[in-house]
Formats: structure tokens, C-alpha cells, sequence
């Protein structure tokens, strides 16, 4: 019970760390995936003419866009802690598994970030019929949240 607590607030502090080192803020976690989105809208869908099997591109390419950029951030920003803070890990007896959980957690918040801006393009396209998808709605949280209990 008290390691949920040493993950919570590694998470909240790294959440504080990386939006008051960044000039945009917040913004950059919805920046960040979407000009990629339009790169590669612009490159794979204009130019080089990749079919989305009848998806608007922009959907097509930000869906998979989101999971790799959690997924990618995630690996990088749990190596770049472990180095951090190697001081703490050389000094101090704790599962050294807390500080990539509370990078990766960190990272979840950018991934919800993105996420809402998904649902707001799915409504835009009109994809996204709200009672379809009630129950998926309100239960993806608890598939990203790990049984840490």
C-alpha cells in the first residue's frame, strides 16, 4: 500500500517536471501527435497515396500514432529516469521498478491528453456515435491502469 503512495507522487512530480520545463505546457501533448499526424497525412496520404480502407486519413494515422507515441516515450523516458536517478537508486533500498511506473505514468497522461483530442476528431468525421461506444468509453481507463494493488 505505501509503494502506490511513492508512485503517486513520483508520478505527480514528474508530471509537474515536464509541463513546467516546456514552454507550451499541456499544449505540447496535444502539438506533438497531432503536427505528426499532418506530416504524415501530407506525406503517406497526398503524396505517396497509402489507401486508409475508407477512413479519413487523419483518423487513420493518428490512431496508430498515439500507441506508438506512448509506447515510444514510454521506453525512452524510463531509461533516461533509471539514469537520473542513479543517485537515489545507489543510496536508497525501494523497488527499482517505481521510477520507470511513475515516468510511464506520467506518459498516460499525455496519452489521455491525445486521446480526448481522437474522440473530438471521431466526432468531427462523424465516426464516433456516442451510444455505440458508451461502455468503451468509460472503460478504457481501467485497461491502462496496472493491478498494483
Amino acid at each position: 500500500m505505501a509503494l502506490q503512495g511513492v508512485v503517486a507522487v513520483s508520478v505527480v512530480r514528474d508530471i509537474k517536471v515536464r509541463y513546467k520545463q516546456t514552454v507550451l505546457g499541456g499544449l505540447w501533448a496535444i502539438l506533438q501527435p497531432f503536427m505528426n499526424m499532418v506530416v504524415f497525412t501530407i506525406f503517406f496520404g497526398h503524396l505517396a497515396k497509402i489507401p486508409s480502407d475508407g477512413l479519413p486519413y487523419p483518423i487513420f494515422v493518428y490512431t496508430a500514432l498515439l500507441p506508438w507515441q506512448f509506447f515510444s516515450n514510454g521506453i525512452g523516458s524510463s531509461g533516461n529516469s533509471l539514469v537520473a536517478n542513479s543517485n537515489l537508486i545507489s543510496k536508497v533500498y525501494f523497488p527499482r521498478m517505481i521510477i520507470p511506473a511513475a515516468s510511464l505514468g506520467a506518459g498516460c497522461l499525455d496519452f489521455i491528453i491525445a486521446f480526448v483530442l481522437l474522440l473530438a476528431m471521431m466526432i468531427y468525421y462523424g465516426i464516433f456515435q456516442v451510444g455505440q461506444y458508451f461502455f468503451s468509453l468509460f472503460s478504457w481507463p481501467l485497461w491502462l491502469w496496472p493491478p498494483w494493488g
